[in-house]
């Protein structure tokens, strides 16, 4: 899950230019998924590193793992972090980290108070903007524009997940695009792209429990209020990264994915 993202002190507030959201435009199709690393004993949340690296959650283990995002070569970055109380499901051990400057910060959260949090440095917290029961997962900034993905209420099976964006300034709230099952993050790619991850279909009873396996996918926004379909059949997928035009995707069963050529030229030039 991430300019880089997810509720880290200036993170929320600080970048430079605005994302539009463009028409999928045409050009090869992305390639086939194929694996990064599989040796974390969970994936949760993600970022990249001012070194380029991926650094990923491991919240049974309470580490944070840095990946080669060529080679898939890893080692532990950190240790020591809160772990999860309920190995494969719930929301508690650490759950994101991202980069200010050259120093990571571990988000450990509570999750379903449907509010996006501003972090100072200093440590101070506050409210930047509430919402009803939308389930806000995944957050990117990119200038004043702050995206959030929204897996949404499930009711009835019924799976409402969303993409919209805040301004920082005065905080606007509007839709960017919908509808996709379970969505958990959303990341700014080339240009004026931009994608979203959605864990998939969920037909589970619960509805604090993850999506049905192998069901997940990799979303473009496509700039009429909807999304394509740029890969599918993952394996519940909680975080998304994207370097230059490649997508790195974490799933809750510990292993990285990776989708090359996720856009075509002008806007994935």
């Amino acid at each position: 899950m991430h300019v880089r993202k997810h509720l880290t002190a200036a993170a929320a507030v600080l970048a430079a230019v605005w994302i539009g959201v463009a028409a999928t435009s045409a050009g090869a199709a992305p390639s086939a998924l194929h694996l990064l690393y599989s040796g974390l004993a969970a994936g949760s949340g993600s970022t990249v590193g001012p070194d380029g690296a991926l650094y990923a959650n491991d919240p049974i283990n309470g580490t944070i793992v840095r990946v080669d995002p060529s080679t898939g070569r890893a080692s532990t970055y950190a240790d020591c972090l809160p772990k999860r109380l309920v190995p494969m499901f719930g929301f508690s051990g650490g759950m994101d980290v991202a980069f200010v400057g050259n120093t990571a910060y571990a988000l450990v959260t509570d999750g379903h108070h449907n509010r996006v949090l501003r972090v100072g440095l200093d440590g101070s917290v506050s409210e930047l903007k509430g919402f009803g029961d939308v389930v806000p997962t995944g957050l990117a900034v990119h200038g004043n524009t702050i995206y959030i993905a929204e897996a949404g209420p499930i009711v009835g099976g019924s799976e409402i997940g969303k993409v919209v964006s805040i301004d920082a300034n005065s905080g606007t709230v509007a839709d960017v695009a919908a509808s996709a099952p379970l969505m958990v993050d959303v990341e700014p790619g080339r240009g004026q792209t931009l994608f979203g991850l959605a864990q998939g279909t969920h037909s589970v009873g619960d509805p604090g429990s993850p999506a049905d396996p192998n069901t997940g996918e990799l979303l473009r926004v496509d700039g009429q209020g909807g999304f394509s379909v740029v890969a599918t059949g993952l394996d519940r997928p909680t975080s998304l990264e994207i370097i230059g035009n490649t997508a790195y995707v974490v799933t809750l069963t510990g292993q990285i994915w990776v989708v090359d050529d996720i856009a075509a030229p002008p806007y994935g030039a």
